[in-house]
């Protein structure tokens, strides 16, 4: 029998009361994707026959429910996603016929389980699949699994995720001997020491590994052939080099690969470069050479030693990073390549290069763009007005270059923008009164078809070290999405508008993080979060996580006169 009352989009309730339920064999009970803050599951504390429990998706707060202990058929539980609080039961461990057990999430906001993981967790030899990640769990969880691993009693755990725990201490052997292993991810611990062959030489099935986030360390022979072909692998922050792992070229399923942070120099053999992996990261290496060709979707290069030529970029790249390399010269050969296609490109991040030039008036082959970072280069000219074609564009950095003339008129058709960093170059004139037009509105995304998205508005104003002259425009007013606003150190005349206390966004507490984030709708989390630069005092201040927590205004350095009005004292939480 299946009992399914998920996605109860209209209803909250605070508790729910079922009723007895008569005889009944091999039951499946669904709540999952609900607003239950508890359950009451006593009326049937004794149905022994509930193979399958799922309340995940939830807001149950509290321990446990100790009456799930009488419920020794499960074969089925899922708890993930909610708010519980307490150390795992230890009589959980002992519903000898759990096959599947998640009690984890993907943020730290959900359940927040902690204390030891018992040795009780051997009883569960059935088991299949064991999510216990995001929560505060600690003490050395091998400890308790590499005995099972050595008597083979884990024959059929397929998917084990620990990660973003607290656990720490030595990875075993034994672990190796889990043949039937599928999935590992151990990421965001405090593991450390050595992964050697040895831990690697009886995973045959390993299709996914993510050991990021570490301080362990690869050591392999150079001609190793591993028994597993990998779909994903994440060894982010894992120390592997300083050759380029050569066994990657036996792993023909390869599709996602993170390395990033991982001590590899030199230069990456020919061979890699004509794999397709849908996901490559590589980036804060110490990695050098030419990149002759680009066959991902999502490319990761930044903070290495690369140098030119810039390479093409085919029309299914969606994001590439090569920011902070040593790119030097223009920028059109990369950009201006025209296709029959169509360029999907949504993130490009070449700043903190060498790059030189103007800027290509060729960005009506990149509308699909939505975060464009040119920053920290050498490049001069105009803004060219091809860039007004980019009506996705949501975060734009192009600050400390050499740009020059009015504000940039083509930005004007840049409707979706919600970050804008301009600083620290040599743009002059007035600011427009059009720049109050960057509010929240609703957008069709495709004319005609009905189908609509909704753009918040500039969040982030940044216009710091130029030579912007007038009075600071008072359609500025309008912005009630912006949090930032920088116009010191120009040459701004007038009185500071009264009508800036009314920035909402500026008297409240925000609950969310970055402005801007994009994720990679792969494997394994991998997304590019937007980034600013704030100056006070004197000083600068780089902000990406907690972005969309700040409310800052720098004024300073100008030619303003009058009195501070007083209606800023609203703005509660204000940097200045």
């Amino acid at each position: 029998m299946r009992i399914d009352i998920n996605k109860w989009d209209e209803i909250w309730m605070r508790v729910i009361h079922l009723a007895p339920l008569p005889s009944l064999s091999n039951v499946i009970l669904d709540l999952s994707n609900n607003y239950f803050i508890s359950i009451s599951f006593d009326r049937f504390a004794n149905l022994n026959s509930l193979v399958t429990l799922n309340l995940a998706f939830n807001n149950i707060q509290g321990p446990i429910p100790s009456s799930l202990r009488n419920m020794t058929s499960l074969r089925f539980l899922d708890l993930s996603y909610n708010y519980f609080t307490s150390p795992i039961p230890d009589w959980l461990y002992h519903i000898t016929s759990l096959e599947h057990l998640d009690l984890g999430s993907l943020n730290t906001e959900s359940n927040n389980f902690h204390g030891i993981v018992p040795n009780d967790i051997g009883n569960l030899t059935s088991i299949t699949y064991l999510d216990l990640s995001y929560n505060a769990l600690e003490v050395e969880i091998f400890r308790s699994l590499g005995n099972l691993c050595s008597f083979q009693l884990l024959n059929f755990l397929s998917s084990l995720s620990i990660d973003r725990n607290s656990f720490s201490g030595h990875i075993p052997i034994s672990l190796g001997g889990i043949s039937s292993l599928r999935y590992l991810r151990i990421r965001e611990n405090f593991f450390e020491g050595i992964i050697s062959e040895k831990h690697l030489a009886n995973l045959t099935s390993l299709e996914k590994l993510d050991a990021s986030s570490n301080l362990l360390t690869l050591q392999v022979s150079s001609n190793w052939t591993p028994p597993f072909q990998l779909r994903a692998l994440d060894l982010g922050s894992c120390l592997l080099g300083p050759q380029f792992p050569a066994w990657l070229q036996t792993q023909k399923h390869l599709e996602y690969l993170n390395m990033s942070y991982a001590g590899i120099s030199g230069v990456i053999p020919a061979w890699f470069w004509t794999r397709f992996l849908r996901t490559v990261d590589l980036s804060h290496n110490q990695i050098i050479g030419s990149i002759p060709s680009l066959h991902s979707s999502y490319i990761y290069l930044g903070s290495n030693n690369f140098t030119d030529p810039l390479p093409p970029i085919p029309s299914d790249v969606a994001q590439l990073d090569l920011s902070n390399n040593l790119f030097r010269g223009s920028l059109s050969p990369m950009l201006c390549r025209r296709t029959k296609k169509v360029n999907l490109l949504e993130y490009l991040d070449i700043s903190g290069n060498l790059l030189s030039g103007e800027l290509p008036n060729c960005w009506m082959y990149w509308r699909e763009l939505m975060m464009l970072k040119l920053g920290n280069n050498n490049l001069t000219g105009h803004i060219p007005s091809s860039m007004g074609s980019l009506i996705w564009l949501g975060s734009l950095h192009l600050r400390n270059n050499h740009l020059s003339g009015n504000f940039p008129l083509p930005l004007k058709n840049c409707s979706s923008l919600m970050v804008l960093d301009l600083s620290k170059n040599e743009f002059t004139g007035t600011i427009p009164a059009w720049m109050g037009n960057f509010n929240g509105k609703f957008i069709e995304i495709f004319p005609g078809d009905g189908e609509i998205t909704y753009t918040p508005g500039l969040t982030v104003l940044v216009l710091h070290s130029n030579k912007f002259t007038g009075s600071i425009p008072l359609e500025l007013c309008h912005l009630d999405s912006l949090q930032i606003l920088d116009l010191g150190n120009n040459n701004l005349s007038g009185t500071i508008p009264r009508c800036f206390g009314n920035f909402s966004s500026m008297t409240k507490q925000s609950n969310s993080s970055s402005p801007f984030r994009f994720h990679n709708e792969d494997f394994i989390y991998a997304g590019s979060i937007d980034t600013a630069i704030l100056v006070m005092k004197g000083v600068e201040y780089e902000y990406d996580n907690t972005l969309g927590l700040l409310a800052g205004m720098d004024l300073s350095s100008n030619k303003l006169s009058g009195e501070i009005p007083e209606e800023l004292t609203d703005l509660h939480g204000l940097i200045c």
